[in-house]
């Protein structure tokens, strides 16, 4: 065991990160969160439309599903579908996107973030017909995770791992769409390394450039391990971005977003956000000014490289890439069946070399 920990973090420690930190595109960032909040115009099939809010109840909730499974469609490589899950009487439905890994027995990475929106706290608010942009909550981490994948399915060599995408809906009304998709997920007996739930990055207040993650006891490695990696690419490549860890425990718990279910199953997952939140949330008022899509832009460089290390550089070409073509994702209404597998070591490989500043989970300030 402790020779397949050693080879797992020399193997995975001689990958380039670096490019990965640096390729998050900031126009595009800007791009899908103009869209995905109603600031500019989003294509939808063969229609063109402002999505004017994402919330559940709002016709336009739908309509952002298409969208966000269309952008994902758009990148080589990935099977795109949709997951169906009851919210009351009706149904909503999560957006999965999937990159093979070359050893599908080994536990799938997943980055993730909540596509719906809410407004709630503007007086008068109604949810069916108002506006609720969202830009910040949660554009932002949406948009940070288009990029990750983007950059993740441009890998000539592919993954070791799966890499999931997946856009959970219903966040704002009780984590319906990611207590369902665990739910599948351990029925399916589905092994998963880590979750890296993106909610929210876009505020970046008096340009700190400071990203705050959660995590539990079962995920603490994890945590070590981006605080490792986070630090090695500020040094390697001057990034702005400083990242920091702290113990749920330390803040009377963090159930509010769609990592906690994860946590509730014993699965890794740390919740990437910005702090504190801005005064507009979660107003109308949470738009395109709200956000500084620098700073999603530099989230999703961490997070695609940190996704990279765990998910380890493939061996070889991806079978799309064998003969010289390229594969398209395909949309589907369904989830494709997964075998069950056993655990495998996650490769934790910044971990042995971090260089940890004094812990917050000590009290002291990093």
């Amino acid at each position: 065991m402790i020779f397949l920990l050693l080879w797992s973090v020399s193997a995975a420690g001689a990958q380039d990160l670096d490019h990965l930190a640096r390729g998050p595109d900031e126009e595009a960032i800007l791009t899908h969160v103009s869209a995905l909040s109603g600031a500019s115009w989003a294509e939808v099939g063969d229609r063109v439309m402002r999505l004017e809010s994402r919330h559940v109840a709002h016709a336009d909730n739908a309509h952002a599903v298409d969208w966000i499974a269309e952008q994902l469609d758009a990148v080589d490589g990935v099977e795109v579908w949709t997951e169906e899950f009851a919210l009351g009487a009706e149904t909503r439905a999560n957006v999965v996107a999937e990159l093979a890994g070359s050893e599908p027995e080994l536990p799938a990475v997943l980055v993730t973030a909540h596509l719906d929106s809410t407004a709630s706290a503007t007086e008068g608010w109604d949810a069916e017909v108002d506006p609720a942009p969202g830009a910040d909550d949660d554009a932002s981490g949406i948009a940070a995770v288009l990029e990750v994948a983007r950059l993740m399915a441009a890998e000539p060599g592919g993954w070791r791992h799966t890499v999931r995408f997946v856009l959970f809906n219903a966040e704002e009304v009780g984590l319906v769409g990611s207590e369902a998709y665990v739910a599948d997920a351990l029925s399916r007996g589905e092994e998963i390394a880590v979750v890296l739930q993106l909610d929210p990055v876009g505020y970046n207040p008096g340009g700190a450039d400071l990203l705050w993650f959660s995590f539990d006891t079962v995920s603490a490695q994890h945590a070590d391990a981006i605080e490792g990696l986070a630090l090695d690419l500020e040094d390697d490549l001057a990034l702005p971005l400083r990242v920091d860890g702290i113990d749920e425990a330390a803040i009377g718990g963090d159930d509010r977003s769609d990592h906690y279910p994860f946590w509730q199953a014993g699965i890794p997952a740390l919740h990437f956000a910005s702090f504190p939140q801005p005064p507009e949330y979660p107003t109308i008022e949470d738009d395109l000014d709200v956000v500084d899509p620098a700073f999603p832009a530099a989230v999703a460089g961490v997070v695609a490289a940190y996704a990279a290390s765990v998910a380890e550089a493939g061996a070889a070409p991806r079978p799309d890439e064998a003969d010289g073509t390229r594969a398209c994702g395909t949309v589907s209404s369904h989830r494709a069946p997964v075998s069950a597998a056993p655990l495998a070591v996650s490769a934790l490989v910044w971990l042995s070399l971090a260089r940890r500043r004094p812990s917050l989970r000590s009290g002291t300030s990093r």
